[in-house]
């Protein structure tokens, strides 16, 4: 494995191989402190400049035109500091989402790099788990197409990642013009959407719909959630102890929750919102949108 600490900035590079081109690398004389440093400084004033371009275009664009302009300086800010945002992190956790993104794929990872592309900051390093997830977990996860993301819980100025806070960072659009949020109205002052945060950490996400739970109550689609993960998931294999104690859980409070949809569908929407079926494997609403807006603007 290369860090990238061992390596001079690309400019310092150009100009020790120019200067002393046919002498052997034991003569190659190092850069300076003071030459890394004016690089490095130039570089960060740069995507300074370039992340406020963005943040501006993102509020005020309107047309295709701007559109993309918005999108070649999202490529200019990722070229600019898309490897380096990284570069603080431990060798073993570099070593791990290196080979996390060769198995599951780069489009279907989101890591520090990503995130800075998507919210124009800089994830703080320290905070960076390591992955969890087995070789074996990551090949299945991209044979299911799932994703990998790292979700923080936490924005640039240390405020709560909530839905209001990802809203305002990208001004409510993706990078093609869509909109993030649609009809904000009738939740703007609740706490799903000004409150909660994702939970911090690595998460696999699907990045479809769980097949045949659609047009269900919340009961079959739990059901079909189930099923998906003994025959999916964990096809030939045992279940996990978190996974079989959850669905042990569901089975034997179906009964009660099936008599109350009929007469009190609130009371069973609250009680399966509360089983931990439900915690471990439906995105909360801000989990939603923070994983659909770090990938589609990657």
């Amino acid at each position: 494995m290369i860090f990238e600490s061992l390596i001079p900035p690309k400019a310092v590079r150009h100009k020790i191989f120019n200067k002393v081109k046919g002498q052997k690398m034991s003569e190659f004389p190092k850069p300076s402190p003071e030459e890394i440093l004016s690089e490095r400084e130039a570089s960060e004033a740069q995507g300074i400049d370039i992340a406020n371009e963005i943040v501006s275009l993102k509020a005020s664009a309107r047309t295709e035109t701007d559109y993309e302009t918005l999108l070649q300086k999202t490529r200019e800010l990722r070229g600019l500091f898309g490897a380096g945002t990284e570069a603080g992190l431990s060798g073993e956790v570099i070593e791990q989402m290196e080979k996390a993104r060769d198995i599951i794929g780069k489009e279907n990872f989101v890591g520090p790099s990503e995130i800075q592309v998507a919210f124009s900051f800089k994830p703080e390093l320290a905070t960076v788990p390591e992955i969890h997830f087995s070789e074996a977990d990551l090949e299945k996860a991209k044979e299911l197409n799932q994703m990998l993301v790292l979700r923080l819980d936490k924005a640039a100025d240390g405020k709560p990642l909530t839905m209001k806070k990802i809203q305002e960072i990208t001004g409510d659009k993706v990078k093609d013009g869509g909109d993030v949020f649609y009809d904000t109205d009738w939740y703007k002052e609740e706490e799903f959407f000004t409150k909660e945060t994702a939970k911090a950490g690595w998460a696999l996400v699907s990045k479809e719909v769980v097949p045949e739970s659609t047009d269900k109550n919340h009961l079959e689609q739990t059901e079909s959630v189930i099923s998906y993960l003994k025959e999916k998931v964990f096809k030939d294999k045992s279940l996990p102890k978190e996974y079989q104690e959850a669905i042990d859980e569901f089975e034997s409070q179906k009964a009660e929750i099936e008599g109350l949809i009929s007469g009190d569908w609130q009371a069973a929407s609250d009680k399966l919102s509360k089983l931990a079926i439900t915690k471990i494997t439906r995105q909360s609403p801000v989990e939603a949108i923070y994983d659909m807006v770090t990938h589609f603007q990657n």
